[in-house]
């Protein structure tokens, strides 16, 4: 009974030190805090994150209206890997005879942290309009909806400038009440 013991005792001991190991990000941080940036952002640093994401936004309502014309994403300042997003996105409208016309009415900056990585995050807050339109020209395919969210978006200096690396749809932000106003 003691071997037994002994051996579960040393199979428990492997696996935390192994899922320590493994997760040690998360252990880490729960353990001795999270990572402080290594330095602060400079205001040009910061504007010019911003300002990928907002010509990003800018661009990508010109790439969807357009059904994807290459002009609008030769010049967006985006990772392949969010392009090729969007592209799917309008390929799979395109295939359902369906055009899409996004237009942001407002983007309000929330807040730029530079990450312990060297990356940037800008979190945002934004006033979407939609609008859906058949390939055909007979008119609107879908109603028009309007949309208040927030988002994130992973921003790194490149070579060429602020390049928008990621993004993710954080959900609904709240919408001010008219008394609240």
């Amino acid at each position: 009974m003691k071997t037994l013991l002994k051996i579960l005792l040393g199979g428990f001991l492997l696996f935390m030190t192994l899922a320590v190991t493994q997760e040690w990000s998360f252990f880490s941080e729960a353990w001795f805090g999270a990572d402080e940036p290594a330095a602060e952002l400079a205001p040009e640093e910061r504007d010019g994150a911003v300002q990928a994401v907002a010509l990003t936004l800018d661009l990508m309502r010109h790439l969807y209206a357009s059904g994807g014309d290459t002009r609008f994403a030769d010049r967006m300042p985006t990772s392949a890997g969010v392009l090729e997003e969007m592209l799917v996105d309008i390929d799979y409208l395109t295939r359902n005879g369906r055009r899409q016309d996004p237009k942001l009415e407002r983007l309000e900056v929330e807040a730029v942290e530079l990450l312990a990585t060297g990356s940037v995050e800008v979190r945002t807050r934004e006033l979407w309009s939609f609008r859906f339109f058949w390939m055909d020209g007979s008119g609107e395919s879908d109603p028009h909806r309007v949309e208040v969210g927030r988002s994130r978006y992973l921003v790194n200096r490149g070579s060429a400038g602020w390049v928008v690396e990621g993004w993710e749809a954080l959900g609904p932000a709240p919408v001010p009440s008219e008394a609240g106003r």
